[in-house]
């Protein structure tokens, strides 16, 4: 495996990362962890150090199947990116914010995580809401001071000229784009 600086974080990760998006499900539309975890755990044998996966993928399942094939490697050396949506303002509240990250250290089972994106952020929701006193972005920095996350990201389906505005920001570290 081959691994390369992730921008100007000061992280490395390998070239491949393994997106935990689309894992087995059963039937439930929950997680198959039979199936997931040594799928998960092949790849970081193989050198994947670079994991992403999101509050809302396979209904929450996605991170619990993460923790789970994580346990038993060295932390620090992987790289967890997580995504928590702030579409409307009643979910990009710091109070709600926050509730959803300490969920999220909770399935992962980490003390952190290494780059916390706001999922599917757009121009609009970050100047409406996500950006102002007592929201989303306040929140996160919080945790960042506090050790729980490592780095702010973003995730964005916006138009190009809009990802480009909250990239000027200077408030993020790394974005993702489909």
């Amino acid at each position: 495996m081959k691994y390369v600086p992730f921008g100007q974080t000061g992280v490395e990760v390998s070239v491949l990362g393994f997106g935990a998006m689309r894992l087995p499900q059963r039937e439930d539309r929950t997680c198959d962890y039979e199936a997931s975890i040594p799928l998960l755990r092949r790849g970081l044998d193989l050198g994947i150090t670079y994991i992403d996966s999101a509050y809302v993928y396979i209904n929450g399942t996605s991170e619990v199947a993460v923790g789970k094939a994580i346990k038993g490697y060295d932390r620090s050396r992987l790289v967890l990116a997580t995504k928590i949506p702030v579409g409307n303002k009643e979910e990009a509240t710091a109070k709600v914010w926050r509730t959803k990250l300490e969920e999220c250290l909770r399935r992962f089972d980490t003390p952190y995580i290494d780059f916390m994106h706001f999922h599917g952020l757009t121009w609009e929701a970050f100047e409406g809401w996500v950006s102002r006193s007592g929201m989303a972005l306040e929140a996160a920095r919080q945790a960042q001071a506090e050790g729980l996350i490592r780095h702010l990201s973003f995730s964005s389906h916006d138009s190009a000229d809009n990802i480009i505005k909250l990239i000027n920001t200077g408030e993020f570290a790394s974005l993702l784009v489909q």
